[in-house]
């Protein structure tokens, strides 16, 4: 099973950048033709990256105008522009913080807008940290937060604060504990008319899938799941030199043989690293 688990993520590692590149476009595409869409009168015409669009006058039934109905005047296709926008921006969030961390997606959905704070080091440094509510036997721990992470959970701040001054409290329910958290600022929720609910595992797989989609690798052999990210975390930060005892740390293992199942160790860091050896006798 490991061995399986190994193989596939050689497979699909090279595919990483291409879907990161893919999601970072569709987001800006959807955002950028909603602006347009929403700057445009109700029931007229405007025009965006070439193509013809009317924004519609009536959104149907059951469904707010708050959704931006738009209408591509080439294909007759009509779409509710707010939503996919949304959609995108989801995808793109989830995407990066399960790639900047090794997080698994019950830890995702668990991050609050407390979690991040700042740790100033004996030799004055100040250093941005993240911490990770323990999952399953895992440990809790502190991540430290890199720039592109950082820029990921501000604009998740500011998308969970909405219109309101601070991040709102809401009640998640653990399908493992069989159990309501208290109310916590959960940054991965969403207003569902005048409640506010945590995303579902199933609406993560679900995101996870149209960051997929979008990059086109939609296969049985490149369809990357939300625990991929993990595998494929562990296996870049071993190929980047991070030691596994400090690794294991990082993604909360307390069994070091733990962590070695999830990393896949490549050919050509064997025969890099073997070469360092030789050189080094």
């Amino acid at each position: 099973m490991i061995a399986a688990h190994h193989q596939r993520v050689r497979k699909i590692a090279p595919r990483v950048p291409k879907l990161l590149a893919a999601i970072d476009t569709d987001l800006e595409h959807q955002e950028s033709l909603l602006r347009a869409a929403t700057t445009t009168p109700l029931g007229e015409r405007f025009e965006w990256a070439g193509r013809a669009y009317l924004r519609e006058t009536g959104a149907g039934p059951g469904v707010s105008m708050t959704a931006v109905p738009i209408r591509d005047l080439a294909t007759g296709e009509r779409t509710f522009q707010a939503r996919i926008a949304e959609r995108a921006f989801w995808s793109w969030a989830i995407v990066h913080v399960m790639h900047e961390t090794g997080m698994r997606q019950e830890e995702v959905a668990e991050l609050t807008a407390t979690a991040l704070f700042t740790y100033e080091a004996s030799t004055g440094e100040k250093m941005l940290l993240l911490q990770v509510v323990p999952s399953k036997s895992d440990r809790g721990r502190v991540l430290l937060v890199s720039p592109e992470l950082a820029h990921v959970l501000a604009r998740l701040r500011q998308r969970a604060r909405g219109d309101e001054r601070q991040v709102p409290l809401v009640i998640r329910y653990d399908s493992l504990e069989r159990d309501f958290s208290p109310p916590l600022p959960f940054l991965f929720q969403w207003k569902d008319s005048d409640v506010r609910r945590v995303f579902s595992p199933a609406a993560f797989k679900n995101f996870v899938a149209y960051a997929v989609q979008v990059a086109g690798l939609d296969t049985p052999e490149t369809r990357l799941t939300a625990h991929d990210f993990r595998r494929l975390f562990a296996t870049d930060a071993l190929r980047s030199g991070l030691p596994v005892h400090i690794l294991a740390k990082v993604m909360g293992h307390l069994n070091l043989s733990t962590t070695q199942g999830y990393a896949a160790v490549f050919d050509e860091d064997v025969a890099r690293h073997f070469r360092q050896f030789v050189d080094r006798r």
